[in-house]
């Protein structure tokens, strides 16, 4: 992995914060919070990841919450 991905310095925060989003998703909020409260005080920071999608073959990248789309 490493060698494909230099970048990436700690792997296991964003399986964390979606481990966390899928306990929260099955209302066990008590686990949800121990993982995002370990999160917090380790100062742990998640990269913002981009997607990417094809409409009428035009390629469109976009993040969580973008409306520049819209």
């Amino acid at each position: 992995m490493k060698k494909l991905f230099p970048e990436i310095t700690n792997p296991l925060i964003s399986a964390a914060v979606l481990l966390a989003n899928s306990y929260k998703s099955l209302d066990e909020i008590d686990k949800a919070s121990d993982i995002s409260i370990h999160l917090h005080k380790s100062n742990a920071k998640k990269k913002i990841s981009l997607s990417w999608t094809a409409v009428n073959r035009q390629i469109f990248q976009f993040r969580a919450h973008d409306q520049s789309h819209s």
